[in-house]
This record gives structure tokens, C-alpha cells and sequence, in this order.
């Protein structure tokens, strides 16, 4: 046995951990009688050939000796090396140089393995099929041979994994269909779902019905490469019907009525991604999903309250069961749905819990809860939220006071205004403290200094947009500066609203848009073209227009839907429009100015006619298109953000066919 080892320079290659010396000693120890010492080589001999799917140099050489120990009888732990070839060879390892030439060495074992398919060890046999799954092109060879081995297993959990060893090599094969009938051991019928769920055949009653009974006490298989190996089988069931559109709701619905905790918590939990991401299957799932919020699991009941959040509006026939449970999930679903029963939920205890990642307006009820708080406990999302309650946040001043320093309390502060007087004794000389003590105290003196020191910078911009008519002062400065070319859009800016005269901001305007429209690929371009193509429309010159078509190109959202919005407003002609804004609306997640979008489109009325059938799908589409935030823990809520997009889209394909009716129907008689 093992002949030829010696004959390898295992010292020339390499495993995860470095050099491959060692690998002559660990495969003797794998051939020896010392099982416990064979199972630690084996451990050791997979860590470095074949570490979280990534391959070596070593890896392709030691296939032929693995291949030859598992062949044996005599080895200990075959199934574990049966397993291992399969990985080693697997469709979804890293694609490291050597993995071509380890998928080829594991190939030309093939004819060595196909008879352990009939092998005493069960481990062995499920081994071995996975491993000839993972070999494709040599399956004229092993397809057969797995087929007829299935026929006749006996072995419900080998018979499970030889099922999907057979349907990977034959996705459109009825084996999975065959294999749920009653006549089949609950384990195969399991298997057979989790690949269906997987697959683009269609589901069926029978499938649902396997999933009711299959998991109706707990988990039917055994964790496998196949399913469970991240996680467990149930998961990877839920992971593959979560993609279908109407089957997910009817399949989590059997789940959440199972007799088992754990099967119900993770149904619970795959409800949430469901949720945000099925717009089909909200409203099936809502009553499903109240239910639950009566659990005996305190975990199903937090998870069922945390998916009717991300419902969004489809939630609202759950209003009384939420309102009816103690969960900081239910709390924050009432206070989006606009219920006011939230106010009997949140407490100082769980307010910020109830916060966090949503947007609400102000209350008297949550300022005065998070007056329970410790600011230190604060994160920044709280932080934006005082500043976009502005004023109504005064209360909780103190409590900013006693954090200044901290990231976002500056411009908490200055939001609220007058009401933070308090603070301005914290405040210094930096550009946002003076922009601060101009909205907490009135007083322009301070940017005003600030901007006569800082003409010749940057930082002079957002002073002058702070300090509008006060810093009208400056103008025979600002417009000095204009007039000797600076290419700085935000003077140009100030120079046009404080003299309405287009002449003198134009020729910024002009140069900033040549620069850049060769900038629209850059990541952090110099020049911003969004602000001059917004300052272009506000001018009324026609003749930048030729400047501002460049920017439609724009393959991201900085510039294309400004550009846009200056163009109609300068011409009213539509041609060239609608396509960069469609790109807005119907990329996957839309872009951030998908607001705007949807607002000029409706504006452009009939000339934007063409955008009908595309604005029409993405409005009843299947899906919620904010695939970034499918599994954010940061953003909550997401039915309610695309009940908006959705309604925007709406209203906006109706203002089209209205006015597109106006113009075919033609003047009144």
C-alpha cells in the first residue's frame, strides 16, 4: 500500500499551513491500525489540502493515495475520505491555479470508485456518490452507476444524499419529483424537497406536504456537504423556497405550525428575509405570522413581530396582535404603521431597540422615552434622528451637551436651533461650530469671519450657503473671484442668488461641466457636475444644454437625473431622457435619486410615455428591489421604504396615462 510516496517531493509543495513535508507521516498514520491517530491525520491531511475550499500544490498529488487508502478495507474513517475527495473536487472551491489539476486527479480516480457504490459503510457509499457528482465529465460513466444504486439503498440518509448526488449530474431528471411519493423513507422525501426548493422545476402540493410532514417534530437529515453545512438542512430548505414567489408563503406557514421549537424559530426567521424581500408574500404571511406572536417560544414571537415589521403596510391587519404582544419588534411596527398604540410598548428600557434603523417623525412620547436613556448609549442613527426632528428634540439638549465631541452631535445641536443655547459656549472656530452658532444663536459674525478668512478655500462653500443673504457682504469678493476663473461651483452658486444675473455664473458653470463630463468614471471626480447641472436649470441658459447631455451617461447617480432635470427645465424636450431615468428606477437597488426620478418622468407626462411598460413591471413586480438591504441589521422596516417606492411608481404611471389620454384625445371642440 501507499506505493510511491516516497517517490513525491512532498517537501517542494505546499498545503494551507506551508510546506507538505509532514504528508508521508500523516498518510502512514491514516493506513495504520490506531484508528484515533488515523482520524487526527485525516483531519490534518483535509486542513491542508483542501482548507474552506481552497487548494495547494500538494493537493492534486495526494489525491491517488487517498483514493488508494479508501479503496482499502482495511482504513479507517473511509467515509470521511470518501467525503473528502468530493471536496476537493467541488463546483464551488476557491479557483486557485491548482484547482483545475485537482478536479482533474480526482476524475481519474472515477473507475476506481463506482464499486465502492455498493460498499458495506453507508458513510462510504453517500461518500463516494458526492464524489462522483462533483466529476461531470465523467459522468457517462458514474450516472448509471448512481441510478442504479439508488434503486436499490436501503439506508434512508445514503439513500437521501445518493438522490442528490444522481440530480446534480441530471438537474432535469423526475428523480426529485419520484422521490417525494409517501412510499419513500422521510428522510429521502426531505431531501427531495430541500432540492426542489433548489431547482426551476415547479413545486407542488405534494412537495408542501412532504415539508408539513418532514418536519413536523424536528429535523428529518443529517447534516451533509448537501445540505446543512453551514447551517442546518431546514435552513437550506428555507434558503431555496425564500426565492420562489408564491410557494414561500405556504411552506413557511407549515413550518411555523410544526410541533418542534427549533423548526418553528428558524421558519421565524427565514419570515423576516421573506418578508423583505417578497412583495407576493406579505399579505399570505401577515395572519400567519400574528399567530405566532403568541408562540410559546419567546424567540418565535420576537422573530414573527421582527417579519411583520418588515411588512410594511401589508402588516396592518396584525395592528391588534401587535399591539397585543410585548416585543420591541411590535413596537417598532405600530410606530411605522402609524398606530398609536406604540406608545403603551415603548419604554426608556427599549426605546432605543425600537429605534433603531427607522426613520419616524418626532413625538412628545419617544423624546420623552429616550429622556430615560443615556446618551452614551446613543448610536449615530439616534444621533440623525434628533437632527431631522429639529426643534422638537429640544428636551434631550442636555443630553447632547454632555456628549459634545461625539460624531453627529454637532449637527443635532445646530438642527434644533435657538432651543440649544446652552451649547454655544462648547462651540469653537471650526467651519460646522460656526455654521452652528449661526443656527443656535442667529448670529452671522462668527461665519462671517470664518468666510472672509476662508475665500481662497474650499471650506468658504458651505459657509455662504449657511449664511444666505448675510453674506451678501462678500459679494465683491465673491465675485472677484468668479471673474478670475475659479472653477468652484459653490461661489459661482452664491454669486447667481445674490444677483440673479446669469451672465456672471454661467461661465463657471460652462467650464465645470466641460471638466466633468470627463470625470464620469471616477470614483471621487473633482469636479461635481450634479451641482452645476442643478445651477444650469436654475440659470435658464439653453445653450449649456449640449454640455449636460454628457452627463445622461453617467453610469452611477451623482449626475444622470440632475442632468435630466436641468434639461426639461430648460427645454421641455424629453428626447434622451427617459432611459437614464429608467436606469434610476430599475436597477436593483435603485439609485439613490429614484425619488426625483419618478417626480420628473411624471412631469414630462406624455413625452415620457415610452417609460410606461417598464415603470408599469417594476411596480407590480414579484420582488422588492433594495437587494442591498435584504440582509441589513442596520435598516429596518424595508416594506414600509418599498410601499413608497411602489406608490411612487404608481402615481407616476398614472400622471403619464393621464396626460398621455389629454394629448391623443386632443383640444376640446
Amino acid at each position: 500500500m501507499l506505493d510511491g510516496l516516497d517517490a513525491v517531493d512532498w517537501t517542494a509543495l505546499h498545503g494551507a499551513y506551508g510546506p507538505a513535508g509532514e504528508v508521508p507521516d500523516l498518510l502512514r498514520a491514516l493506513s495504520g491500525p490506531d484508528a484515533e491517530a488515523a482520524g487526527k491525520a485525516r483531519r490534518q491531511i483535509e486542513g491542508m489540502a483542501c482548507h474552506q475550499g481552497t487548494t495547494y500544490s500538494v493537493s492534486a498529488p495526494v489525491v491517488p493515495f487517498l483514493a488508494e487508502l479508501l479503496v482499502s478495507g482495511g482504513t479507517h474513517h473511509r467515509g470521511g475520505l470518501a467525503w473528502l475527495l468530493g471536496q476537493m473536487a467541488a463546483y464551488n472551491n476557491q479557483r486557485t491555479r491548482h484547482i483545475a489539476a485537482v478536479r482533474a486527479a480526482v476524475s481519474a480516480e472515477v473507475d476506481r470508485l463506482l464499486p465502492l457504490l455498493g460498499d458495506p459503510d453507508p458513510e462510504v457509499r453517500a461518500g463516494v456518490a458526492f464524489a462522483l457528482s462533483q466529476c461531470p465529465k465523467r459522468k457517462k460513466a458514474s450516472l448509471p452507476a448512481l441510478r442504479a444504486r439508488l434503486a436499490v439503498e436501503d439506508e434512508p440518509q445514503a439513500k437521501a444524499r445518493l438522490l442528490a448526488a444522481t440530480q446534480w449530474l441530471e438537474p432535469k431528471s423526475d428523480l426529485v419529483t419520484a422521490a417525494l411519493a409517501a412510499r419513500e423513507p422521510m428522510p429521502v422525501r426531505a431531501a427531495a424537497a430541500i432540492l426542489l426548493a433548489r431547482s426551476e422545476l415547479p413545486w407542488s402540493d405534494e412537495a408542501t406536504e412532504t415539508v408539513r410532514a418532514g418536519w413536523a417534530d424536528g429535523e428529518p437529515l443529517e447534516s451533509c456537504w448537501w445540505w446543512g453545512w453551514a447551517g442546518s438542512p431546514l435552513e437550506d430548505l428555507v434558503t431555496g423556497i425564500s426565492k420562489r414567489d408564491t410557494d414561500a408563503a405556504r411552506v413557511l406557514t407549515v413550518l411555523l405550525a410544526s410541533a418542534s421549537t427549533s423548526v418553528r424559530q428558524r421558519a421565524a426567521k427565514a419570515s423576516v428575509w421573506v418578508m423583505r424581500v417578497q412583495r407576493t408574500s406579505r399579505p399570505a404571511l401577515v395572519p400567519v405570522l400574528a399567530a405566532a406572536l403568541t408562540d410559546q417560544s419567546v424567540e418565535v414571537r420576537d422573530l414573527a413581530a421582527a417579519a411583520l415589521h418588515e411588512a410594511g403596510e401589508a402588516a396592518r391587519p396584525a395592528a391588534d396582535a401587535l399591539a397585543g404582544s410585548a416585543s420591541t419588534r411590535s413596537a417598532s411596527a405600530l410606530l411605522q404603521l402609524g398606530d398609536p398604540r406604540w406608545r403603551d410598548l415603548v419604554t426608556p428600557a427599549n426605546v432605543l431597540d425600537v429605534l433603531a434603523g427607522i426613520e419616524v417623525p418626532a413625538d412628545p412620547a419617544l423624546v420623552e422615552a429616550l429622556l430615560g436613556t443615556r446618551a452614551q448609549d446613543w448610536d449615530n442613527h439616534i444621533r440623525r434622528l434628533l437632527a431631522a426632528w429639529g426643534p422638537a428634540a429640544a428636551p434631550l439638549v442636555p443630553r447632547l451637551i454632555d456628549e459634545y465631541g461625539r460624531h453627529l452631535v454637532l449637527p443635532a445641536l445646530a438642527a434644533i436651533g435657538p432651543a440649544a443655547a446652552d451649547a454655544l459656549p462648547l462651540l469653537g472656530s471650526t467651519v460646522d461650530e460656526r455654521i452652528a452658532i449661526l443656527r443656535i444663536s442667529g448670529d452671522p459674525g462668527p461665519a462671517l469671519e470664518a468666510a472672509r478668512a476662508m475665500l481662497s478655500t474650499a471650506d468658504v462653500v458651505p459657509l455662504l450657503d449657511a449664511l444666505g443673504e448675510h453674506g451678501r457682504v462678500l459679494l465683491p469678493q465673491i465675485r472677484e473671484l468668479v471673474a478670475a476663473g475659479q472653477d468652484d461651483i459653490g461661489l459661482a452658486r452664491a454669486l447667481w442668488r445674490w444677483t440673479g444675473d446669469p451672465a456672471e455664473a454661467a461661465p463657471t458653470v460652462r467650464r465645470v461641466l466641460e471638466l466633468a463630463a470627463g470625470q464620469l468614471r471616477q470614483q471621487r471626480p473633482r469636479y461635481p457636475a450634479h451641482e452645476a447641472a442643478a445651477l444650469a436649470g436654475e440659470l435658464g441658459d439653453a445653450s449649456l444644454v449640449p454640455l449636460l447631455r454628457p452627463l445622461l451617461a453617467d453610469p452611477t447617480s451623482r449626475c444622470r437625473v440632475p442632468a435630466a432635470q436641468a434639461i426639461w427645465r430648460l427645454t421641455g424636450d424629453g428626447e434622451g431622457l427617459v432611459s437614464p431615468l429608467l436606469k434610476e428606477v430599475t436597477s436593483r437597488p435603485p439609485g439613490f435619486r429614484w425619488p426625483d426620478s419618478f417626480d420628473l418622468l411624471a412631469a414630462m407626462g406624455a413625452a415620457a410615455s415610452e417609460a410606461l411598460p417598464e415603470l408599469r413591471a417594476i411596480a407590480e413586480h414579484p420582488w422588492c428591489p433594495f437587494v442591498d438591504d435584504f440582509d441589513s441589521a442596520t435598516r429596518r422596516g424595508l416594506g414600509h421604504r418599498d410601499d413608497t417606492f411602489r406608490a411612487a411608481a404608481r402615481s407616476t404611471v398614472e400622471a403619464i396615462e393621464r396626460e398621455a389620454s389629454k394629448t391623443a384625445s386632443g383640444p376640446a371642440a
